[in-house]
């Protein structure tokens, strides 16, 4: 058996977990690896299809999400704790609490996936038989399968592009209001309490 770098360009796996089989997709390394742009099969989990949670496994998709849940809970409640004080902000914790799923992609992990597939498109168009065509000046069999791939990996770009923005909203909408908030705080601390007046300033 021959070992290459990369996938065989003619042959898509398929994968079989717990009875069910799913196709693979192909992947690439993006510019931060070691080998940018060193393409990789991988599975593309849905898991709003019982199919994919099958194949995945409900022990693994549970211990992994809570592993996840943890090291998230475990960051919100850092993130809530002042630096000067100790201080505990219960309220914004719970606030973030509820609202951590909005995050569950970090933008990093986010970007990395949105580079990957950015440069699994730019293989495909770099290709020498991408845009190729024959003596009757058709495209040939190769070059329609490569601008059906970028097609499809524009597919799977969009979403991501759609969660990263609701991510960066979400984070935006969070500074501004905390941001609000110390604003309030700062002009009822330099506000004079209720019943006292200013001491009147001698010339």
């Amino acid at each position: 058996m021959s070992h290459t770098h990369e996938p065989s360009k003619a042959v898509i796996p398929n994968i079989t977990r717990n009875g069910i089989t799913l196709a693979c997709v192909e992947d690439a390394f993006g510019k931060q690896s070691n080998t940018p742009g060193r393409k990789f099969f991988k599975v593309e989990l849905d898991l709003a299809k019982s199919e994919h949670q099958t194949w995945f496994g409900l022990d693994n998709l549970t211990s992994m999400t809570n592993r996840y849940i943890r090291k998230e809970f475990a960051a919100i409640h850092n993130d809530n704790v002042d630096e000067k004080s100790g201080e505990f902000n219960f309220d914004q914790w719970l606030a973030d609490a509820t609202d951590f799923t909005a995050g569950v992609a970090k933008l990093s992990e986010l970007e990395e996936q949105l580079d990957s597939l950015q440069v699994l498109q730019q293989n495909y168009a770099l290709d020498a038989n991408f845009g190729a065509t024959d003596d009757n000046g058709e495209k040939t069999p190769e070059a329609v399968e490569l601008e059906n791939k970028i097609r499809e990996v524009a597919k799977r770009i969009k979403p991501l592009r759609t969660q990263k923005a609701a991510i960066e909203a979400k984070y935006a909408a969070a500074a501004a209001k905390r941001k609000a908030k110390e604003a309030a705080s700062a002009t009822k601390t330099a506000a004079p309490a209720e019943g006292q007046t200013e001491a009147p300033v001698n010339h």
